[in-house]
């Protein structure tokens, strides 16, 4: 046996680095006897290119003895089977394997490196010879993880003519070595002899770069920036797939800014490319669950057109985003940011599905999540699907569903809970058949729509059935649907809600409205209902309401609504909001418990739909106007109170009565001591007054004077379109609570005079008199109706 001594697998590369170690692991006297017993053997042993060699009984072939050294990695083995039987280099096995294939496959590499310039010198065919799989030894060496420029180095007499050499998959030797955890630029610029490698592509259509972003091994930076450096063409060049090299990056879960700034300035039209299935490299990153906002805000601003692009199925990148578990709100407003009509909120794909249905069946949905998406849907939005499924089908199948998340959609989509999908399903149903379900689901879901439990599908079963074959219900659960809902949802079928909930402060209390507009099932008319927190503000509107009617019977007017009636244990569950914080910013919602309510007649319709209107029919806001004073007449002079709040959405027209002032949590009658606190009043018609109280974080008391500035502010808007504050200050919209308060204060009858000049010569005298800053000033309703009264007769006398 021949004297020599072999490293073990298991010393690091970094010992023999440290030591400066290129040469052969053994002593050079090993290694010569090593390689002149070989030389020797095939020098004097002629007949063994002649045929089979003779080996005794017992023994194996040279060339299953080399190959059984080769999978024990003993070198010593592998030398012996080569003295033994030196044309075993020439010799392949069933994969077409040469000895030289073998030994480049073998790590780490570079303590063979001896044994492979053997068998070139010995052999030098056997660099050109290729497998089964057309791969040369220098494939194979190329796809060794632990390759070498000193093993590449022994393959320079052909190399130049190697690299060229496609296998049976079109893959040359830098397509190999790209896909390699070990490339590095060293061993790419000793490959690559020609530009001509960068940019062959295999029968996939890719070239070496895009195999070297499509490897599992992390992606080297470096030999990244000298590809594209190189040879920059290929960044643009497509695979079989339609795709580029950006579209195979932003596929990669580690993803880099640094590559993908350096992908976009070396080829900025990459970003507009797309791939077979119609594929952005945006549509990519969109799906890809470790894309950032950094990284999204980058793609959309190289190519914002991108972001109405649809790919298959007519998907868009929201479609993609909305259905990534690792979606959240600063994702959805980096691409809001880019949508510059608002439009991908709307557009269904294919199958009818919106971004808003997408989102809806993620499990990842938050409230904060979806907050940011409703806050950017159009009606469009929730428009059923081809299933016929609305977005609260889906919410309602979701593992993830909460109170919170029902709530939040009940603020725009609350009429989706009536929808029935193509299996006449309900919400309901789906809610019902959750395993995930609690009583708190059930009890919103249900007290939205009672009859929904009524509601048979195509099956025949009702919503209590599939809550009985639901394992995680309990008997409680189901007690919810078979005992029913508070006993007032039976009767009053709820049409739509009139706002978001109102928060006030009355003396000590915070106070909670909300109104609703309802069907009642019994007159087969519409009402309304509000909600309130407090049995005291019940109490006092339900007072309010009866000196109306009263003054109303002894006068003979017609200025009262009807109370139908007022109830308890209302359970009114609703979603508070921050007036001073913008949707966008919440953070988490709060809610509450409305457990008292009041029935009254609906107005037929009210004046808010004239909010964005400006009239230029002098004659109908005439008859507005006095028909206005003669109500606030009837409520200063006749029944002796005050509104406190007088805004188009608490004016109605009701039948056989005209118009008619209601929402009586501000007013109070003459005598009666009740101040309210901020944001009871509307701040487009706040009087100075109570601004200024309110910046003093005082309580204000509504008095006549105060009801006079409202009708002038009024008065105003009809006229104009916008209300006083938005025409002072058009950005009066964009700044808080506090801070319009403060603006307010600040008015004069200098900076009021000038808007009341453009107003038509009919109506300056009644804005002159009850848009005065001082209260003091200001005429009464009783005074203002003889003047105009007046003022009528003698224009009708001149014309």
């Amino acid at each position: 046996m021949m004297n020599m001594t072999e490293a073990t697998d298991s010393d690091s590369d970094a010992e023999f680095a440290a030591k400066g170690i290129k040469t052969p692991l053994w002593s050079g006297a090993a290694y010569s006897t090593a390689i002149g017993k070989s030389m020797r053997a095939m020098m004097t042993s002629s007949r063994l290119r002649a045929g089979k060699q003779q080996v005794p009984v017992g023994y194996s072939s040279g060339l299953e003895l080399f190959a059984d050294a080769v999978a024990r990695k003993d070198k010593e083995k592998m030398l012996d089977a080569l003295a033994k039987d030196p044309s075993i280099l020439r010799q392949s096995d069933k994969d077409g394997w040469l000895p030289l294939h073998h030994v480049c496959a073998l790590r780490p590499n570079y303590r063979y490196v001896d044994m492979m310039t053997m068998a070139i010198n010995t052999y030098p065919e056997a660099t050109r010879s290729v497998d089964k799989n057309g791969r040369t030894p220098l494939h194979i060496l190329c796809e060794n993880s632990r390759v070498t420029v000193q093993a590449l180095s022994v393959f320079a007499a052909a190399l130049g003519e190697l690299t060229l050499v496609q296998d049976s998959h079109g893959n040359l030797p830098l397509h190999c070595l790209c896909r390699n955890s070990s490339c590095d630029v060293s061993l790419v610029k000793k490959l690559a002899s020609g530009k001509s490698a960068y940019a062959t592509i295999n029968d996939e259509g890719q070239t070496p770069l895009h195999c070297l972003v499509i490897a599992e091994a992390p992606l080297k930076k470096e030999v990244f920036y000298h590809l594209i450096e190189t040879f920059p063409n290929t960044v643009l060049m497509r695979d079989l797939m339609g795709r580029t090299v950006l579209h195979w990056i932003c596929e990669r879960q580690e993803l880099d800014l640094d590559i993908i700034q350096a992908q976009l300035a070396s080829a900025a039209d990459a970003v507009s490319l797309s791939d077979t299935n119609g594929d952005l490299p945006l549509h990519i990153l969109c799906q890809n669950e470790k894309v950032t906002r950094d990284l999204l805000h980058l793609m959309l601003q190289a190519h914002p057109a991108g972001v109405y692009a649809l790919a298959k199925n007519d998907l868009s990148p929201l479609h993609f985003l909305c259905s990534n578990e690792n979606c959240n709100a600063d994702l959805l407003t980096a691409l809001f940011s880019f949508d510059n009509d608002n439009s991908s909120c709307a557009r269904a794909d294919v199958f009818g599905a919106t971004a808003l249905h997408l989102v809806c069946m993620n499990e990842a949905i938050s409230t904060e999540l979806l907050r940011t998406m409703l806050l950017m849907c159009c009606e469009d939005s929730f428009t059923p699907d081809v299933h016929g499924r609305s977005p609260l089908h889906y919410l309602c199948m979701n593992h993830t569903v909460s109170s919170e998340l029902l709530w939040l959609f009940f603020d725009r989509g609350h009429d989706l809970v009536r929808q029935v999908d193509k299996d006449e399903r309900t919400p309901l149903h789906y809610l019902c058949s959750n395993v995930k379900v609690t009583p708190r689901l059930i009890e919103i879901l249900f007290d939205s729509w009672p009859s929904a439990a009524l509601v048979a599908d195509r099956d025949f079963k009702l919503p209590v059935q599939y809550l009985v074959d639901n394992p995680s219900s309990t008997p409680e659960t189901t007690a919810l649907l078979i005992c029913g809902p508070a006993s007032y949802r039976h009767r009053y079928e709820f049409l739509s809600v009139n706002g978001q909930c109102v928060c006030f402060t009355q003396g000590t209390e915070v106070v909670y409205v909300q109104t609703n507009v309802a069907m009642d099932s019994k007159t087969a008319t519409k009402v309304l209902v509000n909600f309130y927190s407090s049995q005291v503000c019940v109490e006092h509107e339900q007072k309010m309401f009866l000196r109306l009617k009263t003054a109303a019977e002894i006068r003979d007017d017609h200025f009262s609504p009807t109370v139908h009636e007022t109830f308890e244990n209302a359970k009114r569950r609703i979603t508070l909001r921050s007036i001073d914080i913008a949707p966008e910013d919440h953070t988490g919602d709060a809610t509450i418990t409305l457990d008292y309510a009041l029935v009254m007649e609906a107005p037929l319709y009210t004046l808010e739909g004239l909010r964005a209107e400006k009239l230029c029919d002098t004659e109908a806001v005439r008859a507005i106007t006095t028909e206005l004073a003669n109500c606030l007449f009837f409520w200063h002079s006749d029944a002796r109170m005050v509104h406190g709040n007088i805004v188009l959405q608490n004016v109605g027209q009701f039948e056989d009565r005209g118009l008619c002032l209601y929402n009586l949590s501000t007013s109070r009658e003459l005598y009666q001591q009740r101040p309210i606190g901020s944001h009871a009043i509307a701040l487009s018609s706040c009087p100075p007054e109570a601004a200024r109280a309110f910046v003093a974080k005082e309580e204000f008391m509504p008095t006549q004077e105060s009801d006079m500035w409202q009708f002038g502010c009024l008065v105003f808007q009809l006229l104009t379109g916008v209300t006083l504050l938005e025409r002072l200050a058009p950005w009066s919209g964009s700044i808080g609570h506090e801070q319009g308060l403060h603006l307010i204060c600040s008015l004069t009858e200098v900076v009021i005079e000038p808007l009341i000049a453009e107003i038509a010569p009919e109506f300056r005298l009644l804005l002159q008199r009850t848009l005065a800053v001082n209260p003091r000033y200001r005429w009464g309703i009783d005074r203002l109706l003889v003047c105009l009264h007046v003022l009528h007769l003698i224009e009708s006398i001149f014309t």
